[in-house]
């Protein structure tokens, strides 16, 4: 491979080389040529070549593990000064290098731009694409004149990269106490659903059932496919994000709880668990349809869901919702995601 370049340098056997660990003044930091968008696609194919690519960093990827014999990647989404979208994937070593952490945070001070070097030039899922090869190297918010023409094309507008978290459902849970998270700094354990914080953190917790609420809203009717609750409409339910009617009944519990083992200056601390489906399941004891039909029978058709939770014990995974600073001091909301 080489790059597309009009100037090109080759090492030969007798050449020497030596370190200049000292800037030079007027000497490029970057070695690019960079082509817009319309004119890379013509490269399409060519692995002869590698080409580069700049462009405004709008969403990314966390490493996402190989599902056969290839190396891991990471997919990061750029945007060019007409607002065209392509993807830049890394494959192996440059996927684990890469800096996302890093990125994330710069870009909620201001846009990043990133220039990817040593790249070839493809389609993905329809959308022009970028993969990195050997030759790749990337650097952002490079010091270069296209950077400057970038941030000035997109004007007001502020793009905080969208941390798609492929690997959240394999981070192990930490054990932790309702009592250590409400003392904990809330930047550290929050995900904003506006921002899609990098790291959903999950929390493993062992804890008591103090009382259910909304006992007349244990319950609801759900898509059967993407489990978004129906809406109702002439009589008829539909789902509201993919336009089925097919639909079933699904828990939607919310207790409270406190820790099992107390701490340290005996401070009551109340978590607020949201559980559904198979989740809520597992806390219950009893599957939905076995306790709609027993409900039905009672003169208070609630009474059942309400009672059969106080006083157990429990141990499950959940996350902590945004909002948990929000309700009242001494509550934490949380989402469980394994019961």
């Amino acid at each position: 491979m080489a790059a597309r370049h009009p100037l090109r340098v080759r090492l030969g056997i007798s050449t020497n080389i030596t370190e200049v660990t000292s800037q030079l003044a007027h000497f490029p930091l970057y070695m690019y040529n960079i082509k817009p968008f319309g004119e890379l696609e013509k490269h399409i194919g060519d692995i002869t070549y590698v080409s580069n690519a700049i462009g405004i960093a709008i969403k990314q990827t966390d490493i996402i593990p190989s599902k056969s014999d290839q190396d891991p990647m990471r997919q990061i989404r750029i945007q060019n000064e007409d607002g065209r979208i392509a993807i830049v994937t890394l494959w192996g070593k440059h996927a684990e290098d890469f800096d996302a952490q890093y990125l994330y945070e710069q870009s909620v001070e201001q846009n990043m731009v990133i220039l990817f070097t040593g790249v070839v030039v493809s389609y993905f899922q329809g959308m022009l694409a970028f993969g990195s090869t050997s030759l790749t190297r990337w650097h952002f918010d490079p010091q270069i004149p296209e950077t400057e023409f970038l941030h000035n094309s997109i004007g007001d507008q502020h793009f905080i990269v969208e941390w798609d978290g492929h690997d959240v459902s394999t981070l192990e849970p930490s054990d932790t106490t309702l009592y250590a998270l409400g003392n904990e700094d809330p930047e550290n354990i929050i995900v904003s659903p506006s921002f899609k914080l990098p790291i959903r953190k999950k929390f493993k917790l062992n804890i008591l059932i103090t009382q259910v609420n909304e006992p007349q809203n244990w319950w609801f009717h759900s898509c059967k496919d993407c489990r978004k609750g129906m809406a109702s409409s002439a009589n008829i339910r539909k789902c509201p994000k993919c336009g089925k009617t097919e639909s079933q009944q699904r828990y939607k519990l919310c207790v409270d709880a406190v820790d099992i083992e107390p701490n340290n200056e005996d401070k009551i601390t109340t978590g607020r668990f949201m559980f559904y489906g198979d989740e809520a399941a597992a806390v219950i004891g009893k599957d939905i349809a076995l306790l709609l039909a027993q409900a039905k029978k009672q003169a208070q058709p609630y009474s059942t869901c309400h009672n059969c939770n106080c006083g157990q014990k429990s141990a499950f995974t959940a996350r902590v919702k945004d909002d948990m600073y929000d309700v009242d001091e001494g509550l934490i909301i949380l989402d469980v995601n394994k019961a």
